[in-house]
């Protein structure tokens, strides 16, 4: 047996993924397509939004990552993310097929005063579409959409509730309601169950009202239409301190609450008289949702339980004049998060103007401090038999039921997007994490027929073998910097020679010159007249690099814009120079390319710059960008899985060749 199948590798981990903060599925109103089961927005606590397209047949998959954005005030996160999809025509719009087919809006909070909008499917993805700021020094602590997604209610921690209009594409306060003393933990809209089946309308403002909860030991309850605080309603305290409620939700006249005890209360949404409390948890309970249908809760939270509660009505026969009795029940707890869980989510979400829908098994999605992303079916036992003729989106399983269901655990991964980037010839690894940039120098590995294979290093002398200055260092890091950044950083690449290293976020590009100091350290240069796009037309968006490739001989750069279509060919000049010098080549955009830029005409070519094409502002654009290893071809992916070939060769003439 050879000496190298017995070689140990000595591993560091110098990269560490965010937590997940907040889940939220598109609402079953909209239908994207129709092989596509739904959209899903994760939010992470570096303020990074990942999209996922979850197909109907097959699991989910990342289509792509909106940066989290930067502020001199607070940093880049994400405390609450959810859709809004207006789905009942007014008088204004008639056409309800122009509002199941217009994509839902994507709002959330950074744990700061404002309400935030993404634009994430149209011609800027990643970009803040619009802000709703609150007054000064005023935080957002919960969000709640109106049954019929026209309104939005804000609580903030100086105890009032305020109410942004949401509909026809509107972001603004219209009013705010009675404050209380205390922060507003969670929010949830309700009304009185009605008697018989009401057309798909929201009920009027005389009958819906607001639920909260405190960090005061207490619910209160809202009118709509006066916007009075109409009762309260207390939980215990635990050894003299408040008792914090975390969540609150509103199904079929019952008002739930989960808090910091770990209790589940069910309170009479009319005479807000407690019915029942179930100890569902050992510690806090951070989020609660409510199945499809309504008929079951999940909770989970800091003890990495997550339970299914399950309403059971005991009916009576009409002659024996007694009334059905109904109860909640703890159904099942299993343990699907090896860290606390701060997000919960349903697919499809539950709406109590809409019926669940029958042809799709309700799935609960979770997700916290071990950042992976979790799937599991939601249907209770006794309605696990009826979906078995349906497809498990989540494994092979016949079963759907929740308590035996098998669960598919996502883990973080950075496959679209690498965070790490490798320099074969001088053997400099580069690793990316928010807005910082670390480079380690790689020690040349000796030939396995010459020197015997070296033991693993002890743990507590990994410190003292990365000195640079160290020569049997498996590993030194040579540079670390921490830039400055509108968003977190989006792409990132290293020459194959080491001697340039590109970066951008989503509004910026920018090319170091790497040079090498004194203790074999590296010595950045920034390079100040470097602009990637200014080869566009006029009037194009101040934009980054979404992909960032240079060519096997180092000489030349290749971008792909961030927010239009468009693809960037730059020439490099010698590092070394006091002012090394960036010229645009090319600029290709995300369309049929022309003759000229293939290369299939006979004669000299000369360098192009087509254009701005029109096509920057579609919806579709580049996930991925390859040159070959012989430098004459360039490949791209785009997000209409479409694959594009350039012939670099034709922009070599002209460049000086050294």
């Amino acid at each position: 047996m050879s000496a190298a199948k017995h070689t140990q590798l000595t591993l560091r981990s110098d990269y560490r993924p965010a937590t997940i903060t907040a889940i939220t599925s598109s609402p079953a109103t909209w239908k994207p397509a129709p092989a596509q089961r739904a959209t899903i927005a994760i939010g992470r606590a570096n303020g990074d939004i990942e999209l996922w397209i979850w197909p109907t047949s097959s699991p989910p998959s990342l289509h792509r990552t909106l940066p989290g954005h930067l502020s001199r005030q607070t940093p880049a996160k994400v405390e609450h993310l959810l859709f809004t999809h207006q789905f009942i025509a007014d008088q204004d719009e008639p056409d309800d097929r122009a509002l199941a087919s217009t994509p839902p809006r994507l709002l959330g909070t950074n744990g700061a005063d404002e309400l935030l909008e993404w634009d994430w499917q149209g011609p800027r993805p990643g970009t803040i579409k619009r802000t709703l700021p609150m007054p000064p020094a005023v935080a957002i602590w919960s969000l709640a959409p109106s049954p019929a997604h026209t309104r939005l209610a804000i609580g903030c921690d100086d105890g009032a509730i305020r109410i942004a209009a949401i509909a026809d594409n509107q972001l603004e306060l219209i009013r705010k309601l009675d404050p209380c003393n205390t922060r507003l933990l969670s929010l949830a809209w309700g009304f009185p169950p009605p008697e018989t089946p009401l057309p798909l309308q929201e009920p009027p403002d005389s009958q819906l009202f607001l639920v909260a909860g405190g960090a005061d030991s207490s619910l209160r309850k809202w009118a709509a239409g006066s916007g009075r605080c109409l009762n309260r309603m207390t939980v215990e305290k635990l050894q003299g301190e408040h008792t914090l409620v975390w969540t609150v939700a509103v199904l079929n006249g019952t008002i739930i609450s989960g808090d910091s005890v770990g209790n589940v209360h069910f309170w009479d949404a009319k005479s807000c008289v407690r019915r029942q409390t179930i100890r569902a948890h050992r510690a806090d309970i951070l989020c609660m949702v409510p199945s499809p249908d309504g008929c079951s809760l999940f909770t989970s939270g800091v003890d990495q339980k997550t339970c299914q509660l399950t309403l059971h009505i005991q009916s009576h026969p009409a002659s024996s004049n007694k009334t059905d009795q109904s109860r909640w029940l703890l159904a099942a707890s299993r343990r699907l998060h090896s860290h606390d869980v701060r997000a919960l989510d349903s697919s499809p979400p539950y709406n109590p103007l809409l019926t669940a829908p029958q042809d799709l098994v309700p799935v609960l999605l979770s997700g916290g401090l071990d950042m992976s992303l979790v799937l599991c079916p939601a249907a209770t036992l006794s309605s696990a038999h009826k979906l078995r003729q349906l497809a498990n989106p989540v494994s092979d399983s016949s079963s759907v039921a929740f308590a035996d269901a098998l669960m598919r655990k996502i883990s973080y991964a950075t496959t679209r997007d690498p965070v790490a980037a490798l320099s074969p010839l001088a053997r400099l690894l580069v690793s990316r994490n928010a807005t910082q940039i670390s480079i380690w120098r790689l020690r040349p590995q000796p030939a396995a027929a010459d020197h015997p294979p070296e033991p693993r290093p002890p743990r507590k002398k990994k410190a003292a073998a990365q000195r640079p200055d160290d020569p049997e260092a498996a590993w030194t890091k040579v540079v670390e910097m921490d830039l400055k950044c509108r968003t977190n950083l989006v792409a990132s690449a290293i020459s194959p020679d080491g001697r340039w290293l590109a970066v951008s976020d989503l509004y910026e590009a920018k090319l170091f010159a790497l040079v090498e100091a004194a203790g074999g350290m590296l010595q950045p240069r920034r390079v100040k007249a470097f602009e990637a796009f200014a080869g566009l037309a006029k009037g194009a968006p101040k934009q980054g690099a979404r992909s960032i490739e240079f060519s096997p001989d180092s000489t030349r750069l290749v971008l792909a814009a961030s927010l239009s279509s468009d693809i960037v060919l730059l020439d490099l000049a010698a590092p070394d120079s006091a002012r090394p010098q960036v010229a645009t080549l090319a600029v290709f955009p995300l369309r049929p390319p022309p003759l000229d830029c293939l290369g299939n005409q006979a004669g000299p070519h000369t360098p192009l710059i087509p254009p701005h094409a029109s096509s920057s502002s579609s919806s579709s654009y580049i996930l991925k960008i390859a040159v070959s290893p012989d430098g004459q071809w360039l490949a791209t992916a785009d997000s209409q899985k479409t694959l594009r070939v350039y012939n670099l060769d034709a922009m070599k003439v002209g460049r000086k060749e050294t």
